[in-house]
């Protein structure tokens, strides 16, 4: 965990009365909540409103750290009280403060997604996969394009003109309007362990982005796209100098993309 501000939006169905009992809830157990007209606006509260791909969307102000971990256990808390529903119409996103972001780290963030991209996959339903969901689509069937275009892009107007559209898995429109990139592929979910180690994931992802060297393949052909490789890359194991946290997370999604695959019948690459 670092002091990197996050936010998160959790979409769920649910009648108006379950979408109060969430608000009343969260304002009851300290975190305050409230039902608000559909907007963008960054709030120093947790509100709801209306979503076009599911039915309602929880949306946390900025926050960091311990106070996040707390925050979002009373929010998954007040989804299970109210007994939401969650379907494959639903959607985590998760928002990082991308303030301190050069072009550069744009470009290694988004080579690192289109390379692991694969690997990224086994941690999800197959809703979320590839390019199952209109609403966080990927990169794989245009790798080699993707790779040419972080190669020539110098500014990051750049980078935002050749992403134009925030219904990718890896979303830097969101920089424009909130300071953020926003990961947009994981499933929708009220349980507080996916939503946590899938954050956690995430943040290694970007501090790795903004602190380390990441390659930009020159072919698509030719990237690993391992699990166990994606791993190194964000330095993942002990013996690397990875957290407790990180290494929770790690274990976490081992045992994930395993109990998915099982689900799936489908065999399990490395």
């Amino acid at each position: 965990m670092t002091n990197r501000m996050i936010g998160i939006e959790v979409e769920f169905k649910g009648t108006e009365a379950q979408r109060d009992m969430v608000a009343s809830y969260m304002t009851q157990h300290g975190v305050p909540c409230f039902v608000e007209r559909y907007n963008h606006n960054t709030r120093g509260h947790w509100k709801i409103v209306t979503d076009v791909s599911a039915q309602w969307e929880l949306v946390s102000p900025p926050m960091a750290g311990q106070e996040a971990k707390n925050q979002i256990k009373v929010a998954c808390e007040a989804l299970a009280a109210a007994r939401v529903k969650i379907d494959k119409s639903c959607g985590l996103h998760i928002h990082h403060d991308a303030s301190d972001f050069t072009v550069e780290t744009f470009k290694r963030l988004y080579a690192m997604y289109v390379r692991f991209e694969d690997a990224l996959d086994t941690l999800m339903p197959e809703s979320r996969r590839d390019n199952n969901n209109r609403y966080c689509q990927g990169f794989k069937h245009i790798q080699q394009y993707i790779l040419d275009i972080l190669r020539r892009c110098r500014t990051v107007q750049d980078l935002m003109s050749n992403f134009s559209s925030r219904y990718i898995k890896l979303n830097c429109q969101s920089y424009q309007r909130h300071g953020t990139i926003e990961f947009r592929q994981h499933s929708g979910t009220v349980e507080f362990d996916k939503i946590w180690n899938w954050f956690v994931l995430t943040q290694t992802m970007v501090e790795t982005a903004v602190s380390s060297k990441v390659t930009i393949p020159k072919q698509a052909s030719k990237m690993s796209q391992k699990w166990f490789d994606f791993k190194k890359v964000i330095k993942g194991y002990a013996w690397m100098g990875a957290t407790d946290e990180l290494q929770g997370a790690i274990e976490f999604y081992n045992k994930r993309r395993q109990e998915l695959a099982k689900a799936m019948g489908i065999e399990l690459a490395a």
